[in-house]
């Protein structure tokens, strides 16, 4: 296994995602490991292909694995991953210099939910036993893995919505404000 998912960005600045050994590989019961092992199973009608913006073929196994890893470890908005796709060199290599942008990571997510969810309930999994090694749970519930994971794909949903509404929204009150001032009728 690679090391995919080194530096990631996420709002508070670069973090790791998945840990990894000193060597630079994922443990064999790493998240990043489960994750990856998960894409590499899943069937290829399953996983349906996207390309970046600049045209470029991206290995959707890879970016499968990439985002699950990002969503398991709470990093949500498209902007991070695709900040950590920027500064990963292990994944552009495996891509073959391809890097998805904002767009192609959403379009991605879209056409891959569900194998996004089967990815993410593998690296849950492990999150789960790593706790009930620990002590702090007494069992693993498979419907709490499936619901946890449905709850994260939302979140990135509702964090990449927030930040389109940002990005979309004008400073339109000034101008409404004159109109009613003036007393002239809204028109749409």
């Amino acid at each position: 296994m690679t090391a995919l998912y080194s530096t990631p960005v996420t709002s508070g600045g670069p973090a790791r995602l998945c840990p990894q050994t000193h060597e630079g590989a994922t443990p064999r019961h790493s998240i990043a490991h489960a994750i990856e092992s998960k894409a590499q199973s899943l069937a290829n009608d399953m996983i349906c292909p996207v390309t970046c913006a600049d045209g470029l073929p991206i290995d959707s196994r890879t970016l499968l694995a990439l985002l699950a890893c990002c969503y398991a470890c709470q990093t949500y908005r498209s902007e991070d991953v695709a900040a950590a796709v920027r500064r990963d060199v292990a994944f552009r290599v495996r891509c073959l210099g391809a890097s998805p942008d904002t767009r192609t990571i959403r379009r991605f997510r879209r056409k891959n939910r569900a194998a996004l969810h089967q990815c993410l309930v593998a690296g849950l999994r492990v999150l789960a036993e790593k706790k009930l090694e620990a002590g702090l749970v007494h069992k693993i519930c498979e419907t709490s893995l499936e619901d946890e994971a449905r709850r994260r794909i939302i979140m990135a949903l509702f964090m990449d919505s927030m930040e389109l509404d940002r990005d979309q929204t004008t400073d339109i009150p000034t101008e409404m404000s004159y109109l009613f001032a003036k007393g002239i009728a809204r028109g749409h």
